[in-house]
């Protein structure tokens, strides 16, 4: 099968939605299917990286209305188009209806087309603001003329709450689990951390720190966990803490003295294999119900490293409420529901399948809407 991946960009480590498409297509390619890439909204003007790859900065991209792109995908004639969608990445301010008639040519360039919405709109939760709303309705608008342009044979996205707000639109889609983008080591020896005493209780965080998150209670909690074990209470991130690095620097002013806090930064995934050997569990500032997006929660699941949900998120607006988001995965803890739920959240479970099942049934997918 020949696949084209389109997506906004694929600069790698600095798009998780290129970094997602980027991975999925390799494993794709090492299963023997011809894989190319393009990407439609480089920051800056890219250099090449891969032979299969072409990365288009969006000034590019406006210059030519897309004709390089078009060139590239008819000459490759892919059996199926995939476009990794999400808002923001064809337009900073996320109005990216002008991109519309440019995404359906480039999908229409294969006889198949799928769509994988790792987003749809902004807007969508109750309480949302009148900007939100209405930047979420120009949002929606491009969404439908999107797929009445495009008429995907496959949709996909990861959450059941977008699955019930697609069918909001009148589009059915499927769920595609996300997956993380650290590889599964057999038997990792856990990291010693530098700063963290051999016998603490370490809570880890992995990835971005979302700057709305309200923790306290969880450190709470988790402070008083460690105490009736008798350890020390550790709390370290790895990875980029992004637009939480404020919250994260108060959170460790207030709690300095009762939990030990220790900041990775950025690290190898050999690395991080082990620091996530080295957790006794881990918390994510992402909503219950769209922790399905989250690939960094996709990462410590498929490390074993049970995850805890501290808030329930908003459901959407005007939809029926989607079935609980993680209800298949006991490694996920709802304490949001019940706090004492975190006393079951040290130790490990098997490590949830990653890549190499998803891309399988990806291609399943794909293969059963060519029937």
């Amino acid at each position: 099968m020949k696949l084209a991946f389109i997506t906004g960009s694929l600069a790698p480590g600095r798009d998780g939605v290129g970094d997602y498409a980027r991975t999925l297509g390799l494993t794709c390619a090492a299963a023997g299917h011809d894989v190319r890439w393009v990407s439609l909204a480089e920051p800056e003007e890219p250099g090449a990286d891969d032979p299969r790859i072409l990365r288009l900065s969006d000034a590019a991209v406006r210059a030519d209305g897309g004709a390089a792109a078009r060139r590239w995908l008819a000459e490759f004639a892919p059996d199926w188009t995939s476009l990794h969608f999400v808002p923001y990445s064809f337009d900073p301010r996320g109005l990216f209806g002008a991109r519309v008639p440019l995404l359906a040519d480039l999908l229409h360039t294969a006889p198949r087309r799928h769509i994988f919405f790792h987003e749809v709109w902004i807007g969508v939760h109750r309480g949302a603001s009148l900007k939100e709303r209405l930047v979420g309705w120009a949002q929606q608008r491009a969404v439908r003329a999107l797929l009445r342009r495009s008429a995907p044979d496959c949709v996909h996205t990861s959450t059941a709450c977008n699955v019930s707000v697609l069918a909001g639109v009148g589009q059915r889609a499927g769920r595609l689990p996300m997956f993380g983008s650290v590889p599964a080591v057999a038997a990792p020896v856990p990291e010693a951390i530098d700063g963290v005493p051999s016998d603490a209780l370490v809570c880890g965080l992995f990835g971005s720190l979302h700057p709305n998150w309200q923790p306290e209670a969880f450190l709470g909690d988790f402070e008083r966990l460690a105490r009736a074990l008798g350890r020390p209470a550790a709390f370290v991130t790895a990875g980029g803490i992004g637009p939480g690095g404020p919250l994260l620097a108060q959170i460790e002013e207030r709690w300095r003295g009762r939990i030990t806090f220790v900041r990775l930064g950025r690290c190898s995934t050999e690395r991080l294999a082990e620091v996530f050997a080295r957790f006794d569990f881990a918390v994510t500032s992402m909503p219950w119900n769209i922790l399905g997006k989250s690939s960094s929660a996709a990462a410590l699941r498929e490390h074993g490293v049970k995850v805890v949900a501290t808030a329930a998120g908003d459901p959407p607006r005007g939809v029926p409420l989607p079935p609980d988001d993680t209800a298949e995965d006991p490694g996920f803890v709802p304490y949001f529901r019940d706090p004492a739920r975190l006393a079951d959240a040290p130790g490990h479970t098997a490590p949830r399948p990653g890549v190499p099942a998803i891309a399988r049934q990806f291609l399943a997918d794909l293969e059963q809407h060519e029937r």
